[in-house]
C-alpha cells in the first residue's frame, strides 16, 4: 500500500512540474568572451602589436642597433670626406689646393704636407724643418693669381709666362718654407737677387721674413767675392759666427787693399761703396 501511495505521488509532481531536480536552462559558458568584448579590446591589441613589431626590427639582442637598413649618404658629407682639410681642421676649397708642399725634417720626423706657407709656418716641428718641395696640382696652363704675379713681375721683370712663370713661383714659395742652411746649395746664398726680392715680395710675414728681406736687399750675405753697391750695401758689417780659419780682405775701386783679418776681427768690417769684398769660411755676414 505504502509503495502504490508513493509511486502516484511521484507521477502526481511530475504532471505539476514539481520534481526534486530543477529543470535544467542552458548556460553560456564563462571562459568565451562575448562580440562587444572583442571588438572593445582590439585597439588594444593593435598598439601592442606595433610596439613588439617595432622592438624586434628596430634593434638586436644585446641593445645593439639593428644593421637591416641605412640611410645614403648626403652629397654635402661625401664631397666634405674626400676634399683635403687644413691643419686647423677646416675645408679647403679648389683654389687653395694648387700647390702641395711636402718638408721633411732633420730629426726624422714624419714628413707633413700642406697646401699654403701659413700652413707649414704654423706646423710644430718647424723650426726642425730639413728642406721642403713645392708642387703645382691646379689646372694649366699655369696662371698666376693674386701674389703670385708680382713674384713673376719681380723675378722674371714680367717676361715670362707659362711653365717659365711658374718655376719662379715655386721657387719663391720654396725660399719662403724655411731654410735650415742659408749659405747652403740650395739655401738663400744659392738664389739670385731678384729670386730673393721676389721671395721677401710673397712673404714678408714668415718666421724667416726678415732674414729674406736682408738677403734681398744685399744687407746679409756669405762667402765669396762681392761688389759693394750692386751686390751688397755699403755699411759696418760682422761675421755671424766665423770659424777659426776665417779669412777675409776688403779692396778699393782702384784693386788695392785696404783692410784684411781674420775671425778676431771679423767683428766689424766697414765696406764702402764701389769696393770690393771677400772672404773665405767666414759663414754670413750681416749688417750692423
Amino acid at each position: 500500500m505504502d509503495r502504490d501511495r508513493w509511486l502516484e505521488r511521484g507521477r502526481r509532481d511530475v504532471r505539476l512540474g514539481r520534481g526534486n531536480m530543477p529543470p535544467a536552462t542552458p548556460a553560456v559558458p564563462r571562459h568565451r568572451a562575448s562580440r562587444g568584448h572583442i571588438l572593445a579590446a582590439a585597439p588594444l591589441l593593435a598598439v601592442i602589436a606595433l610596439v613588439l613589431g617595432g622592438c624586434s626590427s628596430g634593434s638586436a639582442p644585446g641593445g645593439a642597433a639593428s644593421t637591416t637598413s641605412s640611410a645614403s649618404p648626403s652629397p654635402s658629407s661625401s664631397a666634405s670626406a674626400t676634399r683635403p682639410s687644413s691643419a686647423r681642421g677646416t675645408t679647403l676649397a679648389a683654389e687653395d689646393l694648387r700647390f702641395l708642399i711636402t718638408c721633411s725634417h732633420v730629426d726624422n720626423a714624419p714628413d707633413i704636407s700642406r697646401y699654403s706657407l701659413e700652413e707649414v709656418w704654423a706646423s710644430t716641428n718647424y723650426v726642425r724643418i730639413k728642406e721642403c718641395t713645392v708642387a703645382y696640382q691646379g689646372s694649366r696652363p699655369y696662371e698666376p693669381q693674386g701674389d703670385e704675379t708680382a713674384v713673376v713681375d719681380t723675378a722674371l721683370h714680367g717676361q715670362a709666362t707659362g711653365d717659365a712663370a711658374l718655376d719662379a713661383v715655386l721657387e719663391a714659395m720654396r725660399l719662403c718654407t724655411r731654410i735650415p742652411d742659408e749659405t747652403g746649395p740650395e739655401g738663400f746664398a744659392a738664389a739670385s737677387r731678384d729670386m730673393l726680392r721676389a721671395a721677401a715680395t710673397l712673404c714678408p710675414d714668415a718666421p724667416q721674413g726678415k732674414i729674406i728681406h736682408a738677403w734681398a736687399s744685399g744687407e746679409r750675405f756669405g762667402d765669396g767675392a762681392h761688389t759693394v753697391g750692386p751686390e751688397i750695401a755699403a755699411g759696418d758689417y760682422a761675421a755671424v759666427n766665423p770659424a777659426e780659419s776665417c779669412r777675409w780682405a776688403v779692396t778699393s775701386g782702384a784693386g788695392a787693399q785696404v783692410a784684411s783679418g781674420g775671425a778676431a776681427e771679423a767683428s766689424t768690417v766697414t765696406l764702402d761703396r764701389g769696393s770690393s769684398f771677400s772672404s773665405d769660411n767666414c759663414g754670413i755676414w750681416r749688417k750692423m
